[in-house]
């Protein structure tokens, strides 16, 4: 057998001797690996656990899918699987179904039952039922819903039915490298089972040795194959674990740790959290209240029905016993937590996006007609633009205003629209205030779930400056009163968000601050940096329009003359930079502060620094120089592309990343 022991830093496998053959899968229940190894977080307590090489428990699945029924997509099909010890190899009967695993009809049941605003604490943080079962799923599956299902259905089956889910190919195998280390065809996409990962050598060399050594057991690999191996182990980790980051039980200490009921059953599954649970005395109506709700849970799953009632009252009697622990979540923190994760409003911000860039659309369309229509009758025709003949004053700004169109006031020219553009016009203005109303709905609720600004991570960054590019955006949209500004920030937002949205569930979701962040400091070092770079985006954006003006000859009716859109950038640019320059005055002395010295010289210090030094010099070209035209855009673009590399290059550039903010790094998983 294989004598898998954990310690509290490292850990390491010992090998006793196998006398069982590969064609037996490892029967891996209750194993004491957590997640949160991948984030190099030290275990707190050691505990042994004996695997034994036995075949896998498998559910007979019924008649009817058994006779006249095509191939299920859970099994591997011939051309996926390499001849061999290949890992899509699967001995003895089909795995269960979805269906037999995690019914639909289910979803309901447990939904009525209020179970879903549970407390559920996992690597540090308490989130309900609903955020920790997607977490779960798309930890193990790479998707929030797996073939569709309910994730809290899909999360509660893996948790009391471990073993048969060992045995189903859930996990995808997403690096053809990795593919090909297991005997695979690169060139289609495999989903394996955790037990035939652990069961094929390449499985147990790279992936268990390195949920017990770390990185030590991939050397030798390419960095790639390294990466992949990585987020696989991660999977695989993630499903073992499963019981036992169900954890629901208050332990009434000061930290407001919860544990799983797993351990009420089988208290080797942790001897740590066992001992506190003993010594938390916790009342004894709380913990009947617990093995009843975990047997509820048990007996539900195995049959696939719940009885909405029953369940319901075991779920509200439970809840009302934890909520007298001291620690324990309030009920309006775990409802905003259900809501933040199932209402989701940085992706509703991304789709409200697209009814503003339709309104927008039709509102240009209409103004152009218009347009079309008083130069016919000018005698002007439909040749272009029509030169301004006001002064140099009012005239001026009112040119800049319009687009250098005649000076009408804009209120004026959008009363003249026919009715369908105008409601277009203002259809668009109040979907761009709702997308950015969502954006900040979005802030506060990770706010108040975390207890802090939500600007630590690469996601938090992204979508608050992007709720503050949609401030901007609503304000110079509303005091110019020209769709094509709408049109553009809703474009570039939908966008931005769209990309945000399509990072990992693990890297979105609300985590405990890092230590090293944990200071006031971040509030304002951190806020002003982003709301500088959302005016340094919206600058960018009119300087693209400059260029698509001028190089069109005019023919972008909806857009400006270039002049204009040439002081609307300068004008960005003046709103970001000063923010900037605050920003890097406070992040030095929260650097004094937290190190002991005002500046280090690392990549990101650096490159903050070249992309102050690059906008000083455009303002100065500007401002002293008389800058004006392309080159003088070119230079604020250029700025721009500092902001890029400052933000992004020293996280994912080769040569880059590293030093004192390699915290502000993504999580490789």
């Amino acid at each position: 057998m294989i004598l898998f022991h954990r310690n509290c830093t490292s850990g390491f496998v010992e090998s006793v001797g196998a006398n069982k053959s590969l064609e037996n899968a490892l029967l891996l229940q209750q194993m004491g690996l957590k997640a949160s190894t991948l984030h190099n977080v030290a275990l707190c307590h050691a505990f042994v656990i004996v695997f034994t090489f036995a075949n896998l428990v498998a559910v007979a699945q019924t008649s009817d899918r058994q006779n006249g029924r095509k191939e299920s997509p859970l099994h591997f099909s011939p051309a996926h699987v390499s001849a061999g010890n290949g890992a899509g190899q699967e001995s003895g009967a089909a795995p269960p179904s979805l269906d037999v695993l995690c019914p639909e009809r289910l979803a309901q049941e447990l939904a009525q039952s209020g179970i879903e605003t549970l407390a559920v604490q996992s690597e540090g943080m308490n989130y309900s039922l609903r955020t920790w079962s997607e977490v779960v799923v798309a930890g193990v599956t790479g998707k929030p819903r797996y073939d569709r299902r309910d994730p809290v259905v899909t999360a509660l089956s893996m948790a009391y039915r471990h073993s048969e889910w060992m045995s189903v190919p859930v996990i995808p195998i997403e690096n053809p490298q990795v593919a090909a280390l297991f005997g695979l065809d690169t060139t289609h996409r495999h989903r394996v089972s955790a037990a035939s990962i652990m069961r094929h050598p390449a499985g147990q060399r790279y992936v268990l040795g390195y949920l017990t050594n770390g990185d030590a057991a991939l050397q030798g690999l390419k960095p790639q194959l390294q990466k992949g191996v990585k987020r696989l182990a991660f999977r695989v980790a993630t499903l073992l674990n499963v019981p036992h980051e169900f954890r629901i039980v208050p332990l009434g200490d000061a930290q407001g740790l919860l544990a799983s009921p797993f351990i009420i059953e089988d208290p080797m599954l942790d001897p740590q959290a066992t001992a506190q649970l003993e010594r938390a005395r916790l009342p004894d109506e709380l913990v009947a209240a617990a093995v009843r709700l975990h047997a509820g849970l048990r007996e539900g799953l195995a049959k696939g029905e719940v009885p909405p009632g029953e369940l319901s009252q075991t779920v509200q009697e439970f809840e009302k016993l934890a909520q007298q622990i001291p620690g324990y979540p309030s009920k309006w923190k775990r409802e905003l937590d259900r809501w933040y994760t199932v209402f989701h409003p940085f992706q509703r911000a991304a789709q409200v996006y697209w009814l503003a860039i339709a309104g927008f659309v039709v509102a240009i369309v209409a103004l152009a007609r218009q347009r079309r229509a008083s130069e016919v009758e000018a005698g002007e025709g439909a040749c272009g633009r029509v030169e301004s003949s006001v002064s140099e004053t009012k005239g001026a700004q009112v040119e800049l205003i319009a687009g250098a169109r005649p000076p009408r006031a804009m209120h004026e020219e959008l009363r003249a629209l026919a009715p369908w553009g105008r409601w277009s016009y203002w259809l668009a203005v109040v979907s761009l205030v709702v997308a950015a109303g969502f954006m900040l709905s979005g802030l506060v609720a990770r706010y108040f779930l975390g207890g802090r600004i939500p600007v630590s991570n690469m996601y938090e960054s992204i979508t608050f400056t992007m709720a503050a590019f949609g401030v901007m955006g609503v304000m110079f949209e509303t005091a110019y009163r020209r769709a094509w500004i709408g049109l553009v920030v809703a474009l570039a937002g939908t966008f931005c968000m769209t990309m945000a949205n399509s990072m990992p569930l693990h890297m979105r979701k609300v985590e405990p601050l890092v230590a090293v962040l944990n200071s006031v400091w971040l509030n304002y070092h951190v806020t002003s940096l982003l709301i500088s770079y959302a005016a340094f985006l919206l600058s960018f954006l009119f300087a693209i329009g400059y260029f698509v003006s001028e190089f069109s000859g005019g023919k972008v009716a909806f857009l400006p003359r270039p002049d204009a859109l040439e002081k609307l950038c300068y004008r960005s640019v003046l709103v970001g930079w000063p923010l900037l320059t605050l920003g890097i005055i406070l992040g030095a002395v929260w650097a004094n502060t937290a190190w002991g010295r005002y500046w280090s010289w690392d990549p990101k210090e650096t490159w903050a620094f070249i992309t102050w030094l690059s906008y000083t010099i455009y303002l100065h070209l500007r401002m002293v120089r008389g800058w004006r035209g392309r080159w003088s855009v070119a230079a604020s673009m250029v700025g721009f592309l500092m902001v890029l590399i400052t933000y992004f290059g020293v996280s994912y550039l080769p040569g880059l990343a590293g030093g004192l903010h390699s915290y502000a790094e993504p999580i490789a998983r």
